[in-house]
């Protein structure tokens, strides 16, 4: 047990197919952040992207 949470990396979840589609951290209580509206699909890679780059995962619900 002590070795997984020395390699587990999952600090959040995300559903790119959600309405309105979001990234949500396991802090307590839960962060969500939601995307809306014309660039929300840009908006929501970004962060994606920023977040695995800083070596964090997230699960993919969709």
């Amino acid at each position: 047990m002590i070795e997984i949470k020395r390699k587990d990396k999952c600090i959040g979840q995300r559903d790119v197919s959600a309405d309105p589609m979001f990234i949500e951290f396991f802090t307590r209580p839960f962060t969500r952040f939601e995307f809306k509206g014309s660039d929300s699909r840009q908006a929501f890679s970004s962060l994606k992207d920023e977040l695995n780059a800083a070596g964090w995962t997230t699960l993919d619900q969709s």
